[in-house]
Order: structure tokens, then sequence, then C-alpha cells
């Protein structure tokens, strides 16, 4: 295989011209999805907005501490808290619920228990996740924490069904 700079100079100057193209095109690209990006992001914004408003008059779902959850308990607990859109994970869309927003920590706690014995495992980025399909608002979401240990769980996240990894 010949190195780019073993060519003679009329080729890699053609060479180095056709990567600087491709390297512009690319560029533009970027630009425009940056673009749409923003416009999302700034939309995204108002739906939350709206949502945190409507969820001032919800309160927040909990379960006597006696009783076990049951799915619907999770479902209704999940229709009655705040989800932010995770912002810094852009290549990974996807909302977060977290603790330190809720009114129960320790309904947060069980509903992340909950999951991890009632869930299933997922693989995503190298990494096995246990998951639980849920309905939110009659939106198909599956829920994940990032712990093991319902006590650590700092956010539970959600993303919808439709964007499930393949298995």
């Amino acid at each position: 295989m010949r190195r780019l700079f073993d060519e003679p100079e009329a080729e890699r100057g053609a060479k180095l011209e056709e990567l600087e193209a491709k390297k512009v095109r690319l560029f533009e690209e970027l630009g425009r999805v940056a673009e749409t990006q923003k416009a999302l992001a700034a939309q995204m914004r108002r739906l939350e907005r709206e949502q945190r408003e409507g969820l001032k008059r919800i309160r927040e779902h909990g379960v006597p501490e006696g009783r076990e959850l049951t799915h619907t308990d999770v479902e209704v607990w999940c229709e009655s808290v705040y989800w932010s859109h995770a912002r810094t994970m852009l290549g990974n869309p996807h909302m977060y619920a977290a603790r330190k927003r809720c009114a129960d920590p320790r309904m947060y706690e069980r509903i992340i228990g909950s999951i991890l014995e009632h869930g299933r495992p997922q693989v995503y980025g190298g990494r096995t996740y246990t998951v639980l399909d849920v309905e939110i608002h009659q939106q198909e979401y599956f829920l994940w924490p990032m712990t093991d240990d319902p006590s650590e769980s700092e956010v539970l996240n959600a993303k919808p069904a439709s964007m499930a990894p393949e298995e």
C-alpha cells in the first residue's frame, strides 16, 4: 500500500485538494446539523416548560411503605414526575428524572428497585443495563437506572421504545 507522501508531488497535491474539499463539505453538513439541533433544543425547552407547569397541579404518586409496587404504580409515578431532556448526551437522546427533584426520595428508590427486580437486561454501548418497558401518557418508553443499587441512584433514564437498540 502506498502512503500519501510516497506519491509524486502533483498526485499528492491533487489528493490533498480532494481531502480538503471533503473536509469542507463535512464542515458545511455539521453546520446544518448544528442549526437543526439548536432549533430542536429550543422546541424541547418550550415543551419542558409547559410540562413543568402542568405537573405543578399533579401530586407525585406514592405508595404506602408496606405495599409492594405494581407495574401500574411505576407508570403512574413516571407520569407524575418531571423528566428533563439530557442535553449533554446529544449522541444518545433521552430524558431523566432526578432523585433530588422528587417529592419523596424513598419512593424514587423504590421505583429503581422495582425496575431492577422486574426489568430485563439490555446491552447498550458494550454495557448491560436493566430496563423496564412502561407507558407514560400513552407513549411507550423503556427506563433504565445507571446503577444496580437503588440507594446510589441519582437519575432514572427513559427513552422512547422506538429508539431501543437492536437486540
